[in-house]
């Protein structure tokens, strides 16, 4: 089994347009009460709700997370540590949705989470939401986890370019989090490591405003405190418009016995929250007038900006609520489009070949259209008669009759029609 040498650096700011930080992150070593096989674990929470208490959210389910892994039973010899961390994101799905419910003022409230643990000679992680972790290897960056929301699943679907989901005004639209609905699906995999690997998790604050390509360039080319520290500064010259965080990973060479997990370089102003010494499992605040040194843990942080007033600043017009969506809703709108796209493609078959008449179209002249004769030469045409006169008149006044009736259903359909149409514009 090889022992990696890993370095890790983290940070994480309120952005330009925040007045409090929802995020939360830590990062656990072997000195921090991890289990044996466990060499490091990062994990990366973004709080959703505002007012709800989002940065509530992620410090709930940040403590959680430590608490799984200090609790020592993760990652056994012959366990499945996938299934070990997805049941442990459903137990706290569910007591953080159940605290939300018996609080009533924190409904709503909820929270991404990314967490990456380090075993032996391999990466697991597990996922829920929209924060994010990327690989850089042989300068190719891969996003390794799928995000849970409205935009990227249209994505998946062939309905949104990339480029399209990035500007999309919906992709603040989650279809899974921590704490908001009773179930929630985990996405997990298992990344086997390699020399020279290096892992970024993230919240959307830094992947929303600042291109892969920008991430990958600052990853590549700076160790991991550095590189954390640039891609804070980064996603705030490129607006700030959320809450910024940013846990950088590198894989190095076989250090024998030993197992680095970076501390030498920890300082106050790149130490991993979550380490010894640091009960709460909260996010370091920066700010520009102090130079982006720690200031204030997430719970008194958002203590201090609630008293002050207000969730954003003025002038965040890029600035986007995250939000809730069921999926079951998402599904539920779908059949409902089609069913009204088939009632409307039924309606207009009736109208134009009703059921058992037998009678073929009519032209504007009231005469039919299977083939011309001699009589419809006017030189041979014979008068008609009376009798034939009347019927004539009599179907014309049935026709305008079922004309006039129609025009309701008519103009509903093409009501729906236009909906439906307009719907599919704006999702593509």
């Amino acid at each position: 089994m090889t022992h990696w040498n890993l370095r890790i650096g983290a940070g994480s700011d309120v952005g330009r347009h925040r007045q409090r930080n929802e995020d939360s992150f830590c990062v656990l070593l072997p000195g921090d009460g991890l289990p044996p096989r466990i060499a490091a674990m990062a994990a990366v929470a973004d709080g959703m709700g505002g007012h709800d208490a989002g940065d509530v959210a992620s410090a709930f389910v940040i403590g959680a997370v430590r608490s799984a892994f200090a609790d020592g039973a993760l990652g056994e010899p012959g366990s499945d540590l996938e299934a070990q961390l997805a049941a442990m994101l459903r137990r706290t799905n569910v007591d953080l949705h159940a605290a939300a419910v018996e609080q009533g003022s924190a409904r709503g409230m909820g929270s991404t989470i990314t967490l990456a643990a380090v075993r032996d000679d391999a990466l697991v992680v597990a996922h829920v939401g929209d924060s994010r972790l990327y690989r850089l290897r042989g300068g190719r960056m891969e996003q390794i986890t799928e995000d849970h929301s409205w935009t990227a699943e249209q994505r998946r679907r062939g309905l949104l370019s990339h480029e399209e989901e990035a500007a999309h005004p919906r992709r603040n639209l989650l279809t899974d989090c921590i704490g908001v609905d009773r179930e929630i699906s985990v996405f997990t995999t298992t990344l086997e490591l390699e020399e020279g690997d290096r892992f970024l998790l993230c919240s959307d604050g830094l992947h929303g405003p600042v291109s892969d390509d920008e991430i990958a360039a600052i990853l590549a080319q700076s160790d991991p405190e550095t590189a954390a520290r640039l891609l804070v500064e980064r996603a705030n010259e490129a607006g700030g418009p959320d809450n910024i965080t940013a846990v950088v990973l590198h894989v190095a060479g076989d250090s024998g016995s030993s197992r680095d997990g970076g501390g030498a370089d920890r300082n106050e102003d790149q130490r991993p929250v979550g380490s010894a010494g640091d009960p709460i499992p909260g996010p370091l605040i920066r700010t520009a007038s102090d130079g982006g040194r720690a200031k204030e843990s997430a719970p008194q942080a958002a203590r201090a900006n609630t008293d002050a007033g207000g969730e954003t600043m003025g002038g965040a017009s890029e600035t986007l609520s995250r939000r809730f969506v069921p999926r079951w809703t998402l599904t539920a709108a779908a059949i409902v489009v089609v069913l009204m796209v088939a009632w409307g493609l039924t309606r207009e078959r009736g109208e134009s070949d009703p059921a058992g008449s037998g009678k073929p179209p009519r032209s504007s002249q009231g005469s039919t259209t299977q083939g011309s004769s001699a009589d419809d030469d006017p030189a041979r045409r014979t008068p008609p008669s009376p009798a034939s006169i009347q019927e004539h008149e009599g179907e014309r006044l049935m026709d305008s009759m079922g004309t006039l009736d129609d025009v309701p259903a008519r103009r509903a359909a093409a009501d729906s029609a236009d909906t439906v149409g307009a719907s599919q514009r704006h999702g593509r």
